[in-house]
């Protein structure tokens, strides 16, 4: 486990949960989009998987915090 894999994964995590809530919207069908999304970006670009499992773990929370924060 490195750091930079969890701090990417992270980083991209967010910036996907960001831009597909603003896009889709929020609920259970939409956190499922933004996870696979997610995990599906992490791994196309093959950093691992903890870069995965990081940015899909960043990206349900960044859709679950907006859907009970904002709605």
């Amino acid at each position: 486990m490195s750091a930079i894999d969890v701090l990417l994964g992270v980083t991209l995590g967010i910036a996907i949960a960001d831009l597909l809530v603003i896009l889709l919207g929020t609920g259970w069908w939409q956190l499922a989009v933004v996870v696979s999304f997610a995990m599906t970006a992490a791994l196309l670009l093959g950093s691992g998987d903890m870069f995965a499992q990081q940015a899909a773990v960043s990206a349900a929370l960044v859709a679950t915090l907006v859907a009970v924060c904002f709605e």
